[in-house]
């Protein structure tokens, strides 16, 4: 926003006046961000476990009897969020809605309602830093919020978050539900962890598509392939009869390669489909020519070394 002064010329202010009655401009300007920062994550606080719309029936911290209206679940919040309203943010950063979505099954769609707020919903710093914080919250214990080892798991998970978070004032609110365990030198600060994906074997080896859309990581005897948003399983990729060590695209994103202990480079397309194998055993990729836009491996047969190109 500007200001526009409108000046007498008979009384004309000084250039001390005007920078003076400026800065006071600035200074009101950053209370009122301040305040509707304030606001937001008071209406966060305020959202009642008895009254929203979600929960049909039941105890969502307990998961007694809890009956949840999934329709409301998968389409309110999109549809917020798609006419750009800012109370979308409401439900995002509440630790009942994060519940719900958890029950319902809903945390890659979760996820993916976190980042496309962020991008489009015109939010100050504060409550962007407070939408990345609950997406790291989801994304961090994806695998224990989707199969909790508990029911009240998602509370107690959220009492371990910053205090100043809203999921962490949230779970608070209904530590009487559950036996809440809080660490006393907890971290303040939102973590660096953005998502963990875990697998039945250790991974080996991972790689961002181009496009930086998918995530493909070598594990045991197979290539998995994860939505890098929401860790959504985007297909498995099977054909190699031992450990999985390396993987790399090629340059536009149509083509994966995956090396193997079973002497083995195998090429896949996206959608899993198994384009051509080279024999050897990977030792290292070599990368993408920008010339040629040829994938290069660099692989072993016996004791020696050879380089293999294909596009």
């Amino acid at each position: 926003a500007r200001k526009i002064l409108v000046l007498d010329p008979k009384k004309r202010p000084s250039a001390f006046q005007v920078l003076k009655e400026l800065d006071e401009y600035r200074t009101k300007r950053r209370i009122l961000e301040a305040e509707k920062v304030a606001m937001v994550s008071q209406k966060v606080s305020q959202l009642d476990l008895d009254k929203v719309s979600f929960v049909i029936s039941g105890d969502l911290v307990s998961r007694k009897g809890l009956s949840v209206d999934t329709v409301w679940l998968e389409t309110f919040v999109r549809n917020l969020i798609s006419a750009k309203d800012p109370k979308a943010l409401d439900y995002l950063t509440s630790i009942q809605y994060i519940a719900a979505k958890a029950f319902a099954g809903g945390l890659h769609a979760l996820l993916r309602e976190l980042v496309d707020a962020a991008a489009v919903l015109a939010l100050p710093p504060g409550a962007l830093k407070t939408v990345e914080g609950a997406r790291r919250f989801v994304g961090k214990h994806l695998t224990v919020l989707d199969k909790p080892p508990m029911p009240s798991a998602v509370f107690q998970l959220a009492i371990q978050e910053p205090a100043d978070s809203p999921v962490c004032r949230g779970a608070a609110e209904f530590s009487q539900h559950f036996a809440a365990v809080e660490w006393r030198n907890k971290q303040q600060e939102i973590g660096a962890c953005v998502m963990r994906l875990d697998f039945d074997k250790e991974a080996r080896g991972v790689a961002f598509s181009p496009d930086g859309e998918l995530l493909a990581s070598a594990s045991g005897n197979v290539v998995i392939l994860s939505d890098r948003v929401t860790g959504e399983l985007k297909g498995t990729l099977r054909g190699h009869s031992n450990y999985v060590r390396s993987v790399a695209w090629n340059h536009d994103g149509s083509l994966l390669a995956s090396g193997s202990d079973d002497g083995t480079v195998r090429l896949w397309t996206p959608d899993g489909q198994e384009k051509g194998t080279l024999k050897g055993t990977v030792a290292s990729w070599q990368g993408l020519d920008p010339e040629t836009k040829e994938l290069a491996a660099k692989v072993k047969n016996g004791g020696g070394g050879r380089a293999h190109r294909t596009r």
